[in-house]
């Protein structure tokens, strides 16, 4: 009996989650330090008043005496409307012809290595994205029909800023100096947001090197301890990490790092720092919300699938 070549069978909904949960665990450095909380969302948008405030400890209320507001501000909506990741392969009859030849596990097989390498597109994109949310905006780039790349901003707001005491790369700039910036950027997001019970902190390569070399050079009886560990650099109770995250430019190919060479960021990972999963604009998903939608569409001229994936 000939073998039928039958893909509607692996990108089933059920079929596409036994691949995926096959696969190994895609790691991305942004992604997975601060937007490894996940929520399914119904709707194409979401408001800004849906994702959490920054909430801060407020007063009681006298027994029978009236509420107090939550938050303070208008009661208008206002929604952001993402974009999305739409991606598509071709499998030509030729294909289809080898594959044949292959028998089912070869089919199976083939279907695992185009998810995984369509997933990886997917994360690596989301990667840059949450790179660029770090910093407080979005600032990417949407294909258009006509090919072309125009600008997709989202602007959450400033992110809170702080100026060292002295520069870090200066020779006698000295741990107790370092000690006191690293205290006084907790301060400012904990006192500015209401956040900040566990901060971590990411240096830029430039800064980690700078801080390397600082404790290499230090005499081992200085009043604060410093160390290089496993973990990272340590200064007295506090760990900074090298960042490891980044993207490519669309425009130019240039590597963007996710923190820049000469930066140190802090990170409050109490914060509620969530990666949405939105409803997809295709009636075979349902319109409903998932990570990864894979579909098949028959082609005539060339003979052949496109293979969808949102």
């Amino acid at each position: 009996m000939p073998f039928e070549v039958n893909l509607s069978q692996h990108l089933t909904p059920a079929a596409i989650a036994r691949t995926v949960s096959q696969l190994p665990k895609l790691e991305t450095f942004m992604v997975n330090l601060m937007f490894s909380q996940t929520r399914n969302h119904t709707s194409p948008m979401i408001g800004l008043a849906e994702i959490a405030k920054a909430v801060g400890n407020k007063p009681v209320v006298q027994r029978g005496g009236m509420s107090v507001p939550l938050t303070a501000g208008s009661r208008d909506i206002e929604y952001l409307v993402p974009h999305g990741v739409d991606l598509k392969s071709f499998l030509t009859a030729v294909d289809l012809n080898n594959l044949k030849v292959m028998g089912a596990g070869g089919m199976k097989s083939w279907v695992s290595n185009e998810v995984d390498t369509h997933r990886r597109a997917v994360r690596s994109t989301v990667e840059a994205m949450a790179c660029q949310a770090a910093s407080g905006q979005i600032s990417y780039y949407m294909a258009t029909d006509t090919g072309n790349l125009e600008p997709y901003t989202v602007n959450f707001g400033a992110i809170q800023s702080y100026t060292p005491h002295a520069l870090w790369s200066l020779a006698d700039t000295s741990f107790e100096e370092i000690l006191g910036d690293l205290i006084g950027m907790e301060g400012e997001i904990q006192q500015k947001s209401g956040f900040g019970s566990r901060i971590e902190f990411i240096a830029g390569n430039d800064v980690y090197r700078y801080l390397a070399g600082k404790v290499l050079i230090t005499d081992t009886n200085t009043k604060i301890k410093a160390e290089i560990t496993n973990d990272g650099i340590r200064v007295a109770d506090f760990v900074i990490r090298r960042s490891r995250g980044g993207y490519t430019n669309l425009i130019n190919e240039s590597w963007v790092p996710a923190v820049a060479n000469n930066t140190i960021k802090a990170v409050a990972m109490d914060a509620p720092h969530t990666l949405y999963y939105l409803a997809i604009d295709d009636v075979d998903a349902g319109l409903l919300p998932t990570p990864l939608h894979v579909r098949q569409v028959k082609s005539d001229e060339p003979s052949g699938y496109k293979i969808l994936v949102k």
